[in-house]
Parts: C-alpha cells; structure tokens; sequence
C-alpha cells in the first residue's frame, strides 16, 4: 500500500463507503501537498485492495460515493452553487466514469435560509433523493430537484448519513431465543 493510505497522519476520509459487487469502496483525499483524490477498493472476497480513479472533477469540490442502479456512483457539488451533477463507473475494469444527470436544487426554498447560515447536500437513496440541510431546515428533494418535503429542526444542525438499515434474510439460531 501507498505511504499516504498507511503512513501518518493518513488521508482523509470522506463520506460512508459503499459496497458494490463485493467490493467496499472508501473515498479518500489526501492531507497535504498536491490535490488529489483516490478511491480505496477492498475486495471483501480475496481480502486485498487496490485504488481506483474517481471520475474527473476538481478534488476541492464536495464528493459523495454512493451505490445507485447497481453501479458504483459518485455526486459532486460546489461550495454554495445549487446543483449537483452525478457521475456512474460505467466501465468497472477499466476504470470509465460517465456523467449521468444534474440536478437542480430548489434554489428559492434554499436562498431563503443562505443568510441565516450555511447549507449541505446529500444524495441519501439509489433513486437520487436528496436532502438539503438549512438553517433549521430539512429539505427533501427527488432527482430532478423538485422539493417533496420540508422538516423544521429546532436543535443542532442534524448529521445527513446515506446509512440505511436493512433487514437480514439469514435466520440465526439466537433470534428464536
């Protein structure tokens, strides 16, 4: 492995990994020097890793990996623009990325919130939902950015996670305990 995966103070991780084919992939940049990014691939079933090149686009930009139509996918946005493009590994072996679709954010339910604070956007489902995160709102959008839903918080900013829990078909003996 590469010094800047195992050696200090090591890359930054970004995003959950996604699993995809029996391969978890993590999205890593590196700390210092040059920008750059990288995805570590392990393959759960020979227990090795391996990288892979991201789609091209600006390493300083906001990048998610995330599982869609059975394919290792990626958004990528821009500090405070208001959509995001995704791009989907179309060719696994040798490494070829396409751009899929853009969508548009609802930019007047956003600019509402822009003076109050900071905003985030995440693609939290393999159907491109997304949720965009405002000053004491939640925004629930579908993948051509129209708005489906708003939540008002009034706590801290809540943590925006593309974890989703899924029931397990194996039966273990301790669950008939």
């Amino acid at each position: 492995m590469d010094d800047e995966i195992i050696g200090a103070p090591g890359p930054m991780i970004f995003g959950t990994p996604a699993l995809i084919h029996g391969n978890l992939h993590l999205h890593w940049k590196k700390r210092r020097g040059t920008h750059y990014n990288r995805i570590l691939v392990f393959d759960t079933v020979a227990e090795s890793f391996r990288q892979l090149r991201p789609p091209a686009v600006n390493p300083r930009n906001y990048t998610r990996l995330l599982a869609m139509d059975g394919m290792l996918a990626m958004s990528v946005s821009k500090e405070r623009v208001m959509d995001m493009s995704i791009f989907m590994l179309e060719d696994y072996d040798h490494e070829v990325w396409a751009f899929r679709y853009k969508i548009k954010l609802p930019t007047m339910e956003i600019r509402r919130f822009q003076d109050q604070g900071d905003w985030w956007a995440d693609v939290v489902s393999e159907e491109g939902d997304i949720l965009v995160s405002c000053f004491g709102w939640l925004l629930h959008c579908d993948n051509k950015g129209n708005l489906v839903s708003k939540f008002q918080y009034n706590d801290d900013l809540p943590a925006i996670t593309p974890h989703r829990i899924k029931e397990s078909l194996v039966q273990h003996a301790f669950f008939k305990r």
